[in-house]
């Protein structure tokens, strides 16, 4: 029915594997072969241009092979089916916005467009969207001075670009919705004199039900304490009002007043929420201005440079059939049938235009409700649901729930899992086994893992498994299954890599996975990565590419002669910037030497001429790239220095070469698109490349896959969306699904509700109007999705289901808790957890729906992440090059004085003169495995969690960002708002555990407790606080740098605040004093110059330590001495050897990059050896 019925509407759902895309081409087929339509009067939408190109390829297949629906075809049939296949390319099979881009194309002029407009992709349109959104910014300050600064100052302190996310999300929304993108804006809250007034109320009555006891409790004394407080604060009006009343609510257990004190609670409650929201309403609306400005700006900018984004498609097309009644007639008469494949993904706009263009009997569309997974591209289940239960009401909706694709076990225990009223509920379909036998003998086609995490447990002293290692043991043993999987001697049973694919939720620990595959010696094909800008090989030519726009930039000069386009080894370098400075002063770029070697004019005279020739070889080239940039489009510039550097050819060597041979391609077709854009702009091409990689921009790495390779294929479950697999790994299903934090949250059902997270330094920021009611709402969304995809996820696999996750063994699934992973839900309805006599430990088998599934639980954790880290340790041994057997020893460098130096670089100076040369001088950072996989008793952070740095780096972000009000909120700040944090400044979707959670409220409660964080609370009050301060000043010839943490001012004293998270050296605070006394200097010069007739002081906080201090005082006669004890030590390199220390150091050896964990070139005693240089 569903491909003969041609002649009424049809409603088709489509079970997973139940052939609808073949549904969909046969009817195609079949509407030509009967003489329905011809090849152009079909319109075909499907989700992606992958599956309309398989379409297409579907098609031309059955019409070459003739096919028709019953039996063989006659003379008319193939006469009409050879004109098809000759015409087939004006066939209509596109994606929605190819729909639409056509058809804007062929009414452009109706439309009021350039016909030649670029559809732009995202990456296209970023550059584009920050300049729209910094002059809207500029141009919101402009017109509503203070409150624009304070809403910046609110919600965007450090111009890191929260407020622009959130301002193009809720224009994407918007404008998904096929609306203005304008803030529906509610109604002004009520006065709050009458919510006061119930205060009052509820207090006097509180007060009076105390009062009549024959004896009051201590909780009932505290209690009128807070009412008291309450009473205050309903006198005091404005933000203390609300700051007061909060922090005076009164708390405990009232027993026989608890009435009255409940009461009290809701009466605050009540008039907090009230004066919260009138604050509010002026935020709303200059976010509703500031929207409608970027609007403007970038639809300007766009229309400037001839653009539209995808946005803009459906909604441009809805109102030209809406404003057209010719066009919309016109289009509607050319297609006799359309046909909507995906029907679940589609949103109410590109429904709208669908509906305009079909009539009463000729729309076709498929889909499956169980199999929607794209909400977070504003696809509408419920969309589906409304337009399915029309179709039964008329009599047109059709059902495939023939699956043609998994064995009949696998099948069983998806419905055990999935049939239950609490997972997919009513949109479930009963999948009916359809699949030929594959003709494997299984014992267990269905496969679960648990990696047992513990728990944190103070009796026994046990601590749970930080998610880091716990991932690279499920890694290692996923490995080691599928290695024995694939070993397996009897044919019959035996699976090969390619066919396997490994279904991940996200990318962001897509990698661990591959390099376990890659340690137990099994290719694999890496299709998901958001670090595609952050690259090694995309690096290289990045550099190449800021010489060639400025050849004088040293940075970027010295990275390309350290990288494999001219391979200068540190000794050369060593020379060439000897040669660059006559003295050790800084003289000439290190181009102008590379030049007078180019041109036969000497220099560099200590270089020995194979060296030389590497320099002038490159010179040369580098000169003749300069010149063709200015005539060449960027695309061919690319490759040009692809070629050149012979990037193509070394990125190509190793296990993942053609990955990187792939990205670099990836890069040219970039630079192709920039220009189509921007024109000829090498230099902002430059700016946008570096501006991805600052952001971290989420950007796959370049498809490499190819039909018939032998390799485990990694992919998202979004991706393997309509893909098929023999054997199907999904891991990681303990993980929680990070939720972003927004600003605003929109009314996903359009009923003009709104929620604001309103944020105010004067103690009245919280939650406001419908937030936490479409919180909610959003939640449960998200939570029936994720089912959703698990069940997409688990019906790929045709033959052999494995699944695998991490939890603890002995707690109970939390089914209940927000945000509940899929491997809670799997546990809960297996029944999977552990009796505490150990009867689930090891080996076993359960009956799930008459199903054999093996179930192994991994409850030692360490012999498997061992296994991991030697593994990979071997592997990473085995891909480096062999030293130079000619190179014993660097030679002494001479001094030079640097044009910069930071303030934390004088210390290790000071400290150890090689390791400053290894880091500043010869920028040998890289060399450092401060993550490497071989055992390293001596890694604090043991690769476990949060490193060290990146615990510092999210405490430093928080005390820059936090309301420094009378306290410091601690609770607040690690809470949800911690991992939206560690989003940002760490990697996308992070999120952070409880262990490191705890430890950072632990760094930031000492900071608390610090005298200098009451002094720092003073000055905000005070409105004299400024924080993440850079400076620079002059110290003779060189530039002295850094960032102060915080800088407090009073009427004759400034205070320097630095943070310290890792605790003060071994011996105390004098020694850390000591440590860091050049670092203080620096504080105190750079502060004293600010503020010259000023006392400074520099406080140092160890955060690890209680927040105990360390403090010097400084007053302005002092710092002429300051400056001339720096700049003696800074002038000192001109004439130093950089000498390594006498004795090893633990403390500064071990994370130096020529030492242990490094290069191994230092010859401080204990660690020579073999590598030492």
């Amino acid at each position: 029915l569903a491909i003969a019925e041609l002649e009424k509407p049809l409603f088709v759902a489509a079970g997973a594997g139940s052939g609808k895309t073949g549904v969909v081409t046969r009817r195609f087929v079949h509407a030509i072969s009967s003489g329905y339509a011809r090849v152009d009067e079909i319109l075909t939408i499907t989700f992606t241009k992958k599956a309309a190109a398989e379409m297409m390829g579907r098609i031309r297949g059955l019409l070459r092979e003739r096919w028709v629906l019953d039996g063989r075809p006659d003379e008319k049939q193939l006469e009409r089916m050879a004109a098809a296949y000759r015409d087939i390319e004006r066939a209509h099979i596109s994606t929605i916005d190819s729909f639409c881009a056509s058809l804007l194309r062929a009414n452009a002029l109706a439309a009021g467009i350039d016909p030649d407009f670029i559809a732009a992709d995202e990456v296209q349109t970023d550059s584009i969207r920050e300049e729209a959104f910094n002059t809207a910014l500029r141009r919101l300050v402009e017109e509503h001075g203070t409150a624009a600064v304070k809403l910046i100052a609110a919600y965007d302190p450090g111009l890191r670009g929260e407020l622009l996310k959130n301002v193009t999300g809720a224009y994407e929304t918007l404008r998904s919705q096929g609306g203005e993108p304008r803030l529906p804006l509610p109604e002004p809250p009520p006065d709050p004199v009458p919510a006061a007034e119930e205060v009052r109320r509820a207090i006097a009555a509180a007060r009076e039900a105390v009062r009549s006891l024959d004896k009051a409790t201590g909780t009932m004394l505290g209690g009128l304490e807070s009412l008291e407080v309450l009473e205050a604060a309903l006198a005091a009006g404005g933000s203390d009002s609300l700051r007061l009343a909060e922090k005076g609510m009164p708390r405990g257990n009232f027993t026989s007043v608890k009435p009255e004190f409940d009461a009290v609670k809701a009466a605050v409650a009540g008039y907090c929420n009230v004066v919260r929201s009138q604050a509010a309403m002026e935020t709303l609306g200059l976010l509703d201005r500031l929207l409608v400005l970027f609007s403007g700006e970038y639809q300007s900018l766009k229309h400037q440079r001839g653009l539209l984004d995808f946005g803009d498609l459906p909604i441009m097309v809805r109102d030209l059939l809406k404003g057209n009644r010719h066009i919309r007639n016109r289009v509607a008469a050319r297609f006799r049938l359309i046909m909507v494949d995906e029907f679940q993904d589609t949103n109410p706009l590109q429904h709208e235009i669908i509906s305009m263009i079909s009539g009463e009997d000729n729309l076709f569309v498929v889909g499956d409700e169980s199999q929607s997974i794209y909400g977070f591209r504003h696809a509408e289940v419920e969309l589906f649901r409304e337009q399915k239960e029309k179709a039964a009401a008329a009599g047109t909706l059709v059902s495939l729930a023939e699956n043609f694709r998994s064995q009949s076990e696998i099948l069983d225990f998806v419905d055990h899992i999935f049939g239950r009223d609490d997972m997919l509920g009513d949109g479930y379909l009963k999948l009916e086994p359809f699949a030929a036998h594959d003709g494997r003998e299984e014992d267990c086609r269905v496969e679960l893992l648990l990696v047992d995490e513990g728990c944190n447990n103070k009796e026994t002293g046990t601590k749970k498994l930080k998610i880091e290692p716990a991932v690279r043991a499920e890694a290692q043993l996923i490995a080691e299954r599928l290695r024995k999987i694939f070993d397996e001697p009897d044919e019959a049973r035996r699976y090969g890599p390619g066919d396997t694919a490994l279904l991940v939720r996200n990318a962001k620990r897509a990698e661990v996975y591959r390099d376990a595959l890659m340690n137990s010696g099994i290719d694999s094909y890496l299709s998901v990565g958001s670090k595609y800008f952050g690259k090694l090989e995309l690096g290289d030519v990045l550099n190449m590419l800021k010489v060639i726009v400025n050849p004088l930039d040293d940075v970027a000069l010295m990275a390309v002669l350290r990288s494999p386009t001219v391979r200068l080894d540190e000794d050369e370098l060593f020379l060439l910037r000897q040669a660059a400075g006559p003295g050790g002063r800084r003289g000439r770029p290190l181009w102008r030497v590379i030049q007078r070697l180019s041109g036969d004019e000497g220099g560099a005279a200590d270089l020995d001429d194979g060296s030389r020739g590497k320099l002038a070889a490159f010179g040369d080239g580098l000169a003749e790239l300069r010149r063709a940039a200015g005539r060449e489009p960027l695309g061919v510039l690319v490759r040009r220095v692809i070629d050149f550097s012979d990037l193509a050819a070394k990125a190509a060597v190793g296990p993942t070469g053609k990955q990187g041979l792939a990205n670099l391609n990836k890069l040219q077709d970039l630079a192709a698109d920039f220009q189509e854009v921007w024109g000829d702009d090498l230099p902002g091409f430059v700016r946008f490349l570096e501006r991805q990689r600052e952001r971290k921009s989420r950007q796959a790495e370049a498809p490499v896959e190819e039909e018939g390779v032998q390799a485990v294929r990694i992919l998202t479950m979004h991706a393997a969306k309509g893909l098929e697999f023999p054997l199907v790994v999904l891991p990681n299903l303990g993980a929680y699904k990070s939720n972003d934090s927004h600003v605003v949250l929109l009314d996903r059902q359009r009923r003009g509700r709104i929620g604001l997270d309103y944020k105010d330094d004067g103690g009245l920021g919280g939650k406001t109007f419908q937030y936490e009611v479409l919180k909610e709402e959003e939640y449960r969304r998200s939570r029936r999705e994720e089912k959703r995809l698990g069940y997409v996820a688990m019906t790929r696999a045709r033959s052999h289901l494995i699944l695998s996750g991490i939890a603890p063994a002995d707690k109970p699934p939390g089914e209940g808790k927000k945000n509940s992973p899929a491997l809670d839900w799997l546990r809960d309805i297996l029944g999977l957890v552990r009796e505490r006599d150990g009867t689930l430990g090891g080996s076993e088998y359960l009956d799930v729906n008459g199903v054999r599934v093996s179930f192994r639980i991994c409850t030692e954790t360490e012999p498997a992440l061992e296994r991991f880290r030697r593994a990979s340790y071997e592997r990473r041994q085995r891909q480096l090059e062999p030293v130079n057997p000619e190179i014993e020893r660097i030679p002494p460098p001479a001094g030079f004085v640097p044009p910069k130096i930071s303030a934390s670089a004088l210390d290790t100076l000071a400290a150890c003169r090689r390791r400053y040369y290894f880091e500043q001088v010869l920028r040998a950072g890289h060399l450092l495995n401060t993550r490497g996989a071989g055992p390293r008793a001596t890694d604090p952070a043991g690769g476990e969690g949060l490193e060290a740095w990146q615990t510092g780096t999210l405490v430093h972000a928080i005390l820059e960002e936090a309301p420094m009000l009378d306290r410091i909120d601690v609770e607040a700040v690690t809470g949800e708002e911690l991992d939206r944090l560690a989003g940002r400044v760490l990697e996308p979707g992070w999120r952070i555990g409880i262990d490191d959670r705890k430890n950072i409220a632990r760094l930031l409660e000492n900071f608390a407790a610090s005298p200098a964080a009451a002094r720092l609370i003073e000055a905000a009050a005070a409105g004299r606080l400024q924080r993440e301060l850079p400076f620079s000043t002059l110290l003779g010839d060189t530039i002295l740098n850094g960032t102060i943490d915080a800088l407090a001012v009073s009427d004759d004293s400034v205070l320097v605040v630095d943070y310290k998270t890792g605790g003060p050296l071994p011996g105390g605070l004098e020694e850390a004093a000591g440590h860091y006394r050049l670092q203080i200097s620096a504080y105190a010069l750079a502060a004293g110059r600010m503020f010259p007739e000023s006392m400074v002081e520099v406080a140092l906080v160890f955060l690890d330590r209680s927040g105990a201090e360390t403090a010097a005082g400084y007053r302005p006669e002092d710092l002429s001495g300051l400056e001339s004890d720096l700049a003696a030590l800074v002038a000192s390199m001109e004439g130093s050897t950089f000498p390594p220390l006498a004795a090893f150091d633990k403390y500064y050896c071990t994370w130096c990059p020529g030492g242990p964990n490094g290069a191994r070139l230092c010859a401080a005693g204990g660690h020579g050896g073999a590598g030492s240089r």
